[in-house]
């Protein structure tokens, strides 16, 4: 799933949608809100850059 968690995710796409968010980023004056996503990767020692 990844990178679109909050279209593929019924529980993510029901909260991220929600109306009240909405609502909430309007009252705020938001201009251009958007969905943000964090990642992180995990390795085992050693692999990848020293």
């Amino acid at each position: 799933v990844g990178h679109a968690l909050h279209w593929l995710h019924p529980t993510f796409k029901k909260y991220s949608f929600d109306e009240r968010v909405k609502e909430a980023a309007f009252q705020l004056n938001f201009e251009e809100p958007a969905i943000c996503q964090s990642m992180y990767i995990y390795k085992n020692p050693g692999l990848g850059s020293e």
